[in-house]
């Protein structure tokens, strides 16, 4: 399926990486025009959720440099320390775009592998057609246990 985690984007945009750097589906192998990179964990804390979006904004500046024509759509809900620090960047830069929406779903909705993302957005439902679907899993830190 054309749907895969933060840490797998990462390794393809390695330039030592298995694709020299370019972010290409697994399904077929071609390069995508359009992806979502998608809040895997939107009920982990503010902290999390900063540090997520802090991930998939740097992951979407490294495939738009890498990609050209590529769109970008980051949709997560938003923290207010990532509005204050980064949000007016993010949005400056060409290509990415991103929804302060929550996930409700993500299928397979052509026979090429074009996927249907669901979200809602201030309650109303929205749906965006992407060719690959990113699931940002960045781990919540957890307090080290007491021995």
């Amino acid at each position: 399926a054309n749907v895969i985690t933060d840490l797998q984007l990462e390794r393809m945009l390695s330039p030592t990486g298995p694709t020299d750097g370019l972010v290409v589906s697994p399904l077929d192998g071609e390069v995508p025009k359009r992806i979502a990179i998608l809040q895997g964990n939107p009920g982990g804390g503010d902290d999390h959720l900063l540090s997520s979006l802090i991930l998939g904004a740097n992951e979407s500046i490294l495939a738009l440099n890498r990609t050209p024509d590529l769109e970008i759509l980051l949709v997560s809900p938003l923290c207010q320390a990532f509005r204050e620090k980064f949000l007016p960047q993010i949005q400056a830069l060409s290509g990415l775009k991103i929804l302060e929406a929550g996930i409700t779903g993500v299928e397979r909705t052509g026979q090429d592998g074009t996927l249907t993302v669901t979200m809602e957005k201030d309650g109303t439902p929205v749906k965006e057609s992407v060719e690959l679907a990113v699931i940002l899993t960045k781990p919540k830190a957890t307090a080290a246990p007491k021995l």
